[in-house]
């Protein structure tokens, strides 16, 4: 990351000209023009896992991982991520409104997760020899995390365009039984990898894949690392794929993404991922159609939003060095540039916009064909 201040930003708001282009022709199951799946893994054995833990267990589970284990309970609301990944511009990394632009924070994610203001400004740093692992160096990174013998994972590892992965249901499936025989350590251990790979960045729908995996080793390792970041990173390359190609997965932290839109766009008041769980289970959640969130988005005005969240408390935040607009974000996949100085106003500050193309912009929505819009410079 490129730097870390406690500073304020002040900037001038820029105009964008934004307008409806054809979007992918193909897979038209949507009148706007563009499929989203948005099918999360199937999560019951992991589920099963987190119930079988002691109370004990759970809360030295938390103290160790954060509340990551408070996502199990949140069902991401497919129809509000359809509706809003029609206001996003990738061209600024945001999804951008009437009045407004809005972006899923590091700030947020951290604290939503591990519920505490203080932020490590050491953050996760993938490894490009974790991308090319042959199954033998994969299954050592597993044994070294979970002290599980390599022949009890042989049956477990897979591999899919080519990237190695581990199955983690089948894994369980082998331990179901026997789950408290393992020390307390392997059972934490075992659980926040299922978390992690199947629930907060699935890169595919039946397995953990080895960068995932390699991620974990590190936070084993280092329980201060920041991978807020890298939930960020992976969240906008699936929004900038589906818009690109007017198709796509979006599954990457998606009941995050769910809480954190719900929360500043719907005024929920919560202040924990649990708390957040316990509403939508008794229903109290605005239940609506993707193109009825989309007709409420187009006339969304800054007084209708939440601009600083609940969860969110005093705190350090990224925010780019002088000269620099933009900082690099180290996903999983990949790279993706990001501006922290965009979203400003989420902190209770002056909005500011980084450069583009060497040239400033001032916001304008440009709504045109019903509303419906993308980039046009």
């Amino acid at each position: 990351m490129d730097s870390l201040e406690k500073k304020n930003s002040k900037g001038k708001r820029m105009n964008l000209e934004l307008e409806c282009p054809p979007l992918s022709k193909k897979n038209k199951s949507h009148k706007d023009g563009f499929s989203v799946q948005t099918k999360r893994p199937c999560v019951k054995d992991l589920v099963a896992a987190w119930n079988s833990l002691s109370n004990l267990d759970k809360v030295r589970f938390d103290k160790k991982f954060g509340r990551i284990a408070d996502v199990l309970q949140v069902e991401p609301d497919w129809e509000i991520i359809r509706a809003s990944l029609r206001f996003y511009v990738p061209h600024l990394r945001c999804f951008v409104f009437l009045e407004f632009e809005l972006v899923p924070t590091i700030e947020e994610y951290f604290q939503l997760l591990f519920n505490r203001p203080e932020m490590s400004s050491e953050v996760y740093v993938p490894d490009p020899v974790n991308f090319q692992l042959n199954k033998l160096q994969f299954q050592s990174i597993l044994q070294r995390i979970l002290n599980f013998p390599l022949e009890f994972t042989e049956g477990c590892i897979m591999k899919k365009n080519e990237v190695w992965g581990v199955n983690w249901n089948m894994m369980y499936s082998k331990l179901k039984f026997d789950l408290s025989s393992l020390s307390e350590e392997d059972r934490l251990n075992f659980v926040a990898l299922g978390i992690y790979g199947m629930v907060i960045l699935p890169t595919n729908m039946d397995s953990i894949s080895s960068s995932v995996v390699a991620m974990f080793e590190q936070l084993i390792k280092n329980p201060n690392l920041n991978v807020a970041p890298v939930l960020i990173a992976e969240t906008l390359r699936d929004a900038d794929y589906i818009r690109a190609h007017g198709k796509g997965r979006f599954t990457c932290s998606a009941s995050l993404f769910t809480i954190w839109i719900h929360a500043h766009l719907s005024k929920v008041n919560v202040s924990t991922i649990r708390e957040f769980g316990i509403l939508q289970k008794k229903n109290q959640l605005e239940k609506k159609m993707a193109d009825q969130w989309h007709q409420q988005f187009l006339n969304l005005k800054s007084e209708d939003i939440v601009w600083c969240v609940t969860w969110l408390k005093s705190t350090d935040y990224f925010y780019p060095p002088r000269g620099h607009n933009w900082i690099p974000l180290l996903g999983v996949r990949g790279a993706i540039s990001y501006s922290s100085a965009l979203v400003m106003r989420q902190f209770r500050d002056r909005q500011s916009k980084p450069l583009l193309d060497g040239t400033r912009f001032q916001s304008l929505l440009s709504l045109k064909n019903g509303g419906k819009f993308g980039f046009k410079t």
